[in-house]
């Protein structure tokens, strides 16, 4: 991070980082992907007046792809982008940001506009008007299977599409109170709830898509495909209550809940809305849930557990609607704990109930599986 306080009269700030992620995968006995990605980000804030902020920046990013059944591949892809924010009113803030992306073979402007209205302390109205644009993944492009069952597609378009979305969020907060400063006055300062406090977000949204990118079968063999345009429209709901405890060391449990009702149009060709055939992949119905219990709230030994389950009703694997994965729920379970001020461990356990599911047709996930890790925090000491 760049602070510049002595230019721009006190108003210019930046950002910029450099990645690296090496991914070995691997399918089955016969099929590997050796995959490299460096990407850089760099991030300008200019702020020329007190209700006007100005944004910019870019993301590059190079790829390097060893596939078992293809070779060596290497690509490029990122974008320039520049937003202004207009804060005309204390509650109310205007955004329109524009980005042009390309893959070096082809390019795009990509547009979005929208508002926020903070009506009230515990009411929130959100707007967006934007365009969808993809480039399709490079694994979508060139993977290649040793056995030749699988195979990327050069030739795919990029998806496009234009949608629009309004959330509200409510929030009601109970009395709270600051934790106790850790040693030294490190860390950072936490705040325990006294009361039940309440909060949830709903959104309504509606994309227009063309040339949406899915895996499907032809014959014994499955590639991506453009598989032409498609209509959706839904609703979500995420209401949350975190209710204080004091049981032993438990000072804090909180629930939440999700549901996703969502509606699809495939209109390829000669379709039309009266045929209502689905978007392959997406469910009309999907359900979560979560409990998060949590001890010493705001002391060096905090800890958590998190229990969350997702549901997904039927969804169709083509085009025609006629092959139906089988519906699936998974439970996982995070345990985090903190051992004193700089360090903390984890552990998480995915598909807890191993349960056997397919996440794209004839495609078997992953049963059940725990990643163990730490985490370490390095602080300067204050003078």
């Amino acid at each position: 991070m760049l602070n510049m306080p002595r230019a721009f009269h006190d108003d210019l700030s930046a950002e910029a980082s450099l990645s690296y992620t090496w991914a070995d995968m691997r399918y089955g006995e016969v099929s590997r992907s050796n995959d490299h990605y460096i990407t850089g980000i760099n991030r300008w804030n200019w702020y020329p007046a007190e209700k006007l902020t100005f944004r910019s920046g870019l993301d590059w990013r190079f790829i390097h792809v060893d596939s078992a059944g293809d070779g060596l591949r290497n690509g490029n892809n990122g974008g320039l982008y520049a937003a202004a924010e207009f804060k005309p009113l204390t509650a109310l803030l205007f955004i329109a940001s524009l980005k042009g992306v390309t893959d070096t073979r082809q390019g795009a402007a990509v547009l979005k506009a929208g508002f926020v209205w903070q009506a009230a302390d515990w009411f929130s109205l959100k707007n967006n008007y934007f365009r969808s644009f993809k480039f399709p993944d490079f694994d979508d492009r060139f993977y290649h299977s040793a056995d030749g069952l699988y195979a990327g597609n050069p030739n795919l378009k990029p998806e496009d599409g234009w949608g629009a979305d309004l959330t509200g969020e409510f929030t009601f907060t109970g009395e709270e109170t600051q934790s106790p400063p850790s040693e030294e006055g490190s860390g950072t300062p936490k705040f325990i709830p006294h009361a039940p406090a309440f909060s949830a977000t709903s959104t309504v949204y509606v994309q227009w898509t063309t040339d949406s990118i899915h895996w499907v079968k032809q014959g014994m063999r499955w590639s991506p495909e453009n598989i032409g345009t498609g209509c959706f429209a839904g609703m979500d709901i995420r209401p949350v209550l975190a209710v204080p405890l004091s049981l032993w060391i438990f000072d804090r449990v909180k629930f939440g809940l999700t549901y996703q009702y969502q509606l699809s149009w495939l209109l390829n060709d000669d379709l039309d809305f009266s045929d209502a055939l689905r978007i392959p992949y997406m469910p009309m119905h999907i359900v979560g849930a979560l409990i998060d219990l949590s001890w010493k709230s705001g002391a060096p030994t905090a800890g958590s557990l998190l229990l969350s389950a997702h549901w997904e009703s039927i969804r169709y694997a083509d085009t025609l609607n006629l092959m139906e994965p089988e519906p699936y729920c998974l439970v996982n379970v995070t345990v985090n704990q903190g051992i004193g001020k700089n360090f903390s461990a984890f552990a998480v356990l995915r598909n807890a109930l191993n349960q056997l599911y397919t996440s794209f047709a004839e495609y078997p996930m992953p049963g059940i599986s725990l990643t163990l890790g730490g985490r370490i925090q390095i602080t300067k000491p204050k003078n």
